[in-house]
């Protein structure tokens, strides 16, 4: 088996409009800042609600750890010598008008998106992990360590989320499940053209 397109799920779509989206997100999400960081150095650390640990504040962690992903990404498609869909160009459009759009929603409906997203990336990432094992553990030992890391990374985004009051967004129950029917839309596409 090699690297499909859609095995680079963030080079073929979903990340990179999650990558798009996230100015729009994070710029919702900083007028709150006061509510979520302040404890630790410069600011950065996320005050714990419920006495937990603390997190780095969530929109510039996500931030970078997408650009690393979508790095990373890119990386493995000329390394595995795999064709990016052509459907790329959409799918950036379509990232920051999904961001921008539920960034208009506010800070809520901006983490209902990051939610939706991030599951429906992680779901992917599971599916991709069960095939490469399938095939070959010894032979995509190193991809496998990298897209585990990478869903762990959305699972943190995904809780980031709902820690932000993602499922007080308006309508969320309908924007997740409208996102997440969007996504494995994009997944499907992607994987064929």
């Amino acid at each position: 088996m090699t690297l499909r397109r859609c095995d680079a799920l963030e080079v073929s779509g979903m990340a990179v409009a999650a990558a798009g989206a996230a100015p729009a997100v994070r710029r919702s999400v900083e007028r709150c800042r006061p509510l979520c960081c302040g404890a630790g150095p410069r600011g950065r650390w996320a005050l714990p609600a419920g006495g937990g640990s603390l997190r780095l504040c969530s929109t510039r962690q996500m931030w970078n750890q997408e650009k690393k992903h979508l790095k990373k990404f890119n990386e493995l498609m000329v390394a595995y010598r795999v064709r990016p869909t052509v459907l790329l160009p959409f799918w950036n459009v379509a990232g920051f008008v999904l961001g921008a759009g539920s960034a208009l929603l506010g800070k809520k409906g901006a983490m209902a998106c990051t939610v939706a997203v991030e599951e429906s990336i992680s779901d992917h990432y599971n599916n991709q992990i069960r095939t490469l094992v399938e095939e070959d553990p010894e032979k995509y030992k190193e991809l496998l360590q990298i897209i585990k890391q990478f869903r762990d990374d959305e699972r943190e985004h995904h809780d980031i989320g709902i820690e932000h009051d993602a499922e007080a967004a308006p309508a969320y129950s309908v924007l997740k499940t409208a996102i997440q029917l969007g996504c494995k839309a994009a997944i499907f596409l992607s994987e064929r053209i």
